[in-house]
């Protein structure tokens, strides 16, 4: 596979990099840090994952796998693999592995914390992905405790407009949304995408990502006039940079779709759901949870339509993939 013998690639090139003498070492530690992590994170998040190699695996999984047993088996120096574990852990995050994720998470921030300086923009990145998973498995306390330190010390440090506070701001604005603190997720994201509007660009992926959170917030407080051009302007700026398949469009996509279903505009809303729903299960897999959450809405929309006969299909595509995802038992798992 491609994405493995690039990752090889680079893991042997860091070896003979770090047996070449203190002088290249001490060019490579300047530009490790984002080289490394950057380049890796880049690769990783472009995969696409659609193409399944038996149920329940993805050909990400299986590069993931790979990848994994080859950091725990290659003589690695230790830098480069806390740099390689947080990139590893921020990739499981992204595909719901939440288990996965947190073991190569917690030991890249444990070297990191031993090793780096508070304020290093790589131990700031990390700790950032590590909150994204606590929210993901429902620890909003702990993911507050952190992504609040994080932002404090990326604004101050890197400053508020720059590309990792501003992508720690979205990481708090999901824990104000968790805690239904709509007015303070408003309160936290205007000053920020007027911020990322300055250093970024009106039409940067930044200031896009913003939008899209923003206009979010607005559907949700039933905002529609200030909300939809905000998620008008995201959506072509992702399209337009990323493809409607990347997970940033996705994200957006499904906003549009939510204001749509919150403004009672349930034809449009089960249109553009059937729709997002494919491709989104093309890209996360069928049983995210991204997928599942919008496949509910899409199930709301067909009863509020009086097609009672394909809500129900649609509930019952639900429980199978909720089943599939949380185990019969769970408390979301449809009955």
């Amino acid at each position: 596979m491609l994405a493995t013998l690039l990752i090889g690639l680079m893991l042997s090139t860091a070896l003979y990099v770090e047996a070449e003498g203190a002088r290249r070492r001490a060019e490579i530690e300047v530009v490790r840090a984002e080289q490394i992590t950057r380049i890796l994170e880049s690769m990783i998040s472009g995969i696409d994952p659609a193409f399944a190699q038996g149920e329940g695996t993805t050909l990400l999984e299986l590069i993931l796998d790979d990848t994994s047993r080859r950091l725990e088996r290659d003589a690695v120096p230790d830098d480069v693999r806390a740099s390689l574990d947080a990139v590893l852990g921020r990739a499981w995050e992204r595909i719901a592995r939440y288990e996965r994720a947190a073991p190569h998470l917690d030991r890249a921030i444990a070297w990191m914390e031993a090793h780096l300086d508070d304020v290093d923009p790589e131990r700031l990145r990390a700790e950032a992905w590590r909150a994204e998973l606590a929210i993901a498995v429902g620890e909003i306390d702990d993911a507050e405790a952190r992504i609040e330190r994080v932002r404090r010390l990326q604004a101050s440090s890197l400053g508020p407009g720059h590309a990792d506070t501003l992508a720690s701001v979205l990481v708090l604005s999901r824990v104000r949304y968790e805690r239904a603190d709509l007015e303070g997720m408003r309160a936290l994201l205007e000053p920020a995408l007027d911020a990322a509007r300055t250093t970024q660009g009106a039409d940067s992926v930044e200031v896009a990502e913003l939008e899209t959170a923003l206009a979010g917030c607005h559907f949700t407080m039933q905002r529609f006039d200030e909300g939809i051009p905000l998620a008008t302007h995201a959506l072509d700026v992702l399209e337009r940079v990323h493809g409607p398949m990347h997970p940033s469009t996705i994200g957006a996509r499904k906003t549009w779709g939510n204001g749509l279903l919150q403004r009672r505009e349930y034809a449009a809303a089960v249109t553009s759901y059937e729709t997002l729903i494919a491709d989104a299960s093309h890209v996360f897999g069928p049983s995210h949870p991204v997928v599942l959450a919008m496949t509910s809405n899409m199930a709301f929309g067909l009863q509020q339509m009086g097609r009672l006969d394909e809500a129900s299909a649609t509930l019952e595509r639900l429980a199978g993939l909720q089943r599939v995802a949380l185990g019969p038992h769970h408390p979301d798992t449809v009955v």
